[in-house]
């Protein structure tokens, strides 16, 4: 039960990343109640029940938190780690971390061939680099992405990658 309500909480995440370029809070936050109360409902006995109720959004608030970095550098968009804090507070640490590793992996594989199709993979390796010998030498930062400056095609959707993420996990034995 819960792959499957993991599968339409990332599809519609995809799909609202894909037309609007941003999560939706309450699509965030209905989904947050419902897998709570599907962890609380796979407990055994009414204590467990609550703590595994709690299990989730303080799995997700962990996650959110030690992810908030790539935010503030924006390297990542706010819903892009909220999606994946809930992804890894419902699954655990060892099978979310697995499903964003796939999703991530699925997303450097198209970057790189988008980057090179594009011609703008070396551009980008320099930019990288030179905000990374920024941050180090002169403990300053210039936002990694701002459309305004790079343009739109520098930044794409995480969402329909973190979904194929997921499939990727689920077809390789995942939660079985």
């Amino acid at each position: 039960m819960l792959n499957g309500m993991l599968l339409l909480y990332l599809s519609g995440c995809a799909v609202c990343d894909w037309k609007t370029g941003k999560i939706p809070n309450r699509w965030i936050i209905l989904w947050l109640g419902l897998l709570g109360a599907e962890a609380a409902w796979r407990g055994a006995g009414w204590q467990q029940s609550a703590w595994l109720a709690l299990r989730v959004p303080a799995g997700a608030l962990c996650i959110g938190i030690a992810l908030f970095p790539l935010f503030l550098f924006r390297m990542t968009g706010a819903g892009d780690i909220k999606m994946i804090s809930l992804v890894v507070g419902a699954l655990g640490l060892r099978d979310g971390c697995e499903v964003i590793f796939c999703g991530l992996a699925a997303a450097a594989a198209w970057s790189f061939i988008y980057m090179v199709r594009k011609r703008m993979f070396m551009k980008r390796i320099v930019y990288f680099l030179n905000f990374i010998r920024t941050l180090l030498l002169a403990g300053t930062f210039e936002p990694y992405y701002l459309r305004d400056r790079d343009g739109k095609e520098a930044g794409f959707c995480l969402a329909p990658f973190t979904l194929c993420g997921f499939a990727l996990w689920l077809a390789a034995g995942g939660g079985f």
